[in-house]
């Protein structure tokens, strides 16, 4: 902290003092004419009065004047011969008019009495104070401008330093292995903005994770079960003698080998989801065209089922998205539709602005709104009496979320007016 505030601090101060530096030279030297007619204005009536009680008397007579006058006024007064003068022009045109002129920065005046008859001058000495004493006071004034500076730069830059070491310690924490740690400022911190930036990012790293590690899990309890009727199936083989009564068994396995393999499509394909976005092409189609072709590839399961797909005839007349990724999405939610449907499932096409909404309702027996956050989770099946023969493995809806936040949307449940539960896909 130390290195870092004198760092700003010799900045600032430097920065000021050149300032005011500049500002002392160009103030003096925009007002020294003013200053000088001020001068002239103020001192104007007292040296005329001298020069008039002066004027006409002989030598030594002005002289007792002077030495009568020397205490009361505090100033050098003496008399001097202007013919011995060097005088400059304008001096001289001064004296000439018989206007008095200053010379040392005005500390030095000259009066005529009786020019030009008389050469006499009254020299008029004003005594400033020590220059000691004025550089002391200026000396004293910087540093005590530089410590007021110092402590306000202080006041200022340890709300900021105690923030960031608190930020700094959180990353510390986070980067340790502790997902939990966030920087946890208050509204008032002038780092808030970036405090709350690493809390949202470490929510999700710390979510990501959470998923990644529950995805784990959910593979590994997904994997488990084919393979373990794999290995039961290869024993109950090894003890048959008769290979005519290996065929259910291989049968059996190549359904397990089968499963297998779709359930490793799906997770690659999961996968890539995850990091597709940038590949995804969103593009205009025609929407009736597009959602009936989606519509007919789910219509043999529908009509096995008895379930009828109706589509809504208020579709905009084109739609924004990419037709392949995004009919899967609908594919996917049509099909779970139709497996917990009574009898319809309807889907609908709106456009709000430049925003498109996907409706998908069934007329089933709904969904629990405290279950419906789950719905999209990888390997979630509400239904347990659901087996993978009809359910799949619980990561159609976890696609379609994907898929729907590649086009920068979101997906949601609510109650349908069917009675069952309506899929909401929106994006744009």
């Amino acid at each position: 902290m130390f290195r870092l505030f004198i760092r700003v601090y010799l900045i600032q101060i430097i920065g000021f003092a050149i300032a005011i530096t500049a500002l002392e030279y160009g103030l003096g030297y925009i007002t020294r004419p003013y200053e000088q007619e001020l001068n002239y204005q103020t001192a104007r009536g007292s040296f005329g009065h001298l020069a008039d009680e002066l004027r006409g008397k002989p030598l030594a007579e002005q002289q007792a004047q002077l030495r009568r006058w020397q205490p009361d006024y505090g100033l050098g007064l003496r008399l001097v011969d202007g013919a011995r003068m060097t005088l400059a022009p304008d001096e001289r045109a001064l004296l000439d008019k018989g206007v008095f002129f200053g010379r040392d920065e005005f500390e030095l005046f000259f009066v005529p009495i009786d020019w030009p008859r008389n050469r006499t001058l009254l020299e008029i000495h004003v005594k400033p104070p020590p220059r000691t004493l004025i550089l002391s006071i200026q000396i004293g004034s910087y540093l005590l401008l530089a410590l007021t500076f110092a402590f306000c730069l202080y006041l200022w830059f340890r709300p900021h330093w105690r923030d960031l070491q608190q930020l700094k310690a959180a990353a510390k924490r986070f980067g340790d292995g502790d997902l939990g740690a966030r920087a946890g400022l208050t509204k008032r911190s002038s780092i808030r903005d970036l405090a709350a930036q690493f809390d949202i990012m470490a929510t999700q790293i710390e979510s990501l994770v959470a998923s990644r590690r529950d995805l784990t899990n959910a593979v590994s309890h997904e994997l488990r079960t084919p393979m373990a009727r794999l290995s039961f199936e290869l024993d109950a083989a090894r003890k048959l003698d008769d290979p005519a009564q290996w065929r259910p068994l291989i049968d059996n396995m190549r359904q397990d080998l089968t499963e297998l393999e779709t359930l490793t499509s799906e997770l690659l394909s999961f996968a890539r989801l995850e990091h597709a976005s940038s590949t995804f092409v969103q593009e205009p189609v025609r929407a009736d065209d597009w959602l009936a072709s989606v519509v007919a590839m789910v219509a043999i399961e529908a009509e096995a089922r008895s379930v009828r797909c109706l589509l809504r005839p208020d579709a905009p007349e084109t739609v924004t998205l990419d037709a392949r990724q995004m009919a899967r999405a609908l594919i996917n939610v049509v099909r779970n539709g139709v497996y917990h449907a009574r009898s319809r499932v309807e889907v609908s096409l709106i456009q709000t602005g430049s925003r498109f909404t996907l409706c998908i309702d069934d007329d089933g027996h709904g969904i629990p709104e405290a279950e419906r956050h789950r719905v999209f989770d990888p390997f979630v099946r509400l239904d347990e009496s659901r087996n993978r023969a009809t359910g799949g493995f619980g990561l159609g809806l976890a696609i379609v979320r994907q898929i729907v936040k590649s086009h920068q949307g979101d997906v949601r449940i609510e109650d349908s007016p069917l009675g069952g539960a309506r899929f909401v896909l929106a994006w744009g």
